[in-house]
C-alpha cells in the first residue's frame, strides 16, 4: 500500500514536471530564473533537479516521437512507391512487364 502511494507520487510529480518543461519550450516561460533566487541552497537544488528532470522527460519523449514520425514518414514513402508502381502498370501487357509513366 506504501509503495503504491509512492509510485503515484513520484508519477504525479514527474507528469508535472514534465508539463512545465513543456509550457517553457512551448512558450518561453521558465521558472529557472525565479528558483535561482531561493536563498537556501538545498530546496534551490532540490527544485533545479526537480525542473531538470521534466526536462530529460519532455525531452526524450519528443526525440522519440520526432524518430517514429521520420520512420512512419520514410516507410510509407516507400509504400506509396511500391503502390504506385503497381498501378502504373499498362491494361494490356502482362503482369510481368511493368509500364512506367513519365513525369
Amino acid at each position: 500500500m506504501l509503495l503504491s502511494s509512492i509510485v503515484s507520487f513520484v508519477a504525479d510529480a514527474a507528469v508535472v514536471s514534465t508539463s512545465i518543461a513543456c509550457l517553457r519550450h512551448f512558450t518561453g516561460f521558465s521558472l529557472l530564473r525565479p528558483a535561482n533566487k531561493i536563498k537556501n541552497d538545498k530546496i534551490r537544488t532540490g527544485l533545479l533537479v526537480y525542473l531538470n528532470s521534466g526536462e530529460l522527460i519532455f525531452n526524450k519523449g519528443l526525440e522519440m516521437v520526432r524518430n517514429s514520425s521520420i520512420k512512419s514518414l520514410s516507410s510509407d514513402s516507400n509504400r506509396n512507391i511500391i503502390d504506385n508502381s503497381n498501378n502504373n502498370q499498362h491494361p494490356s501487357s502482362s503482369s510481368t512487364s511493368t509500364s512506367w509513366k513519365k513525369f
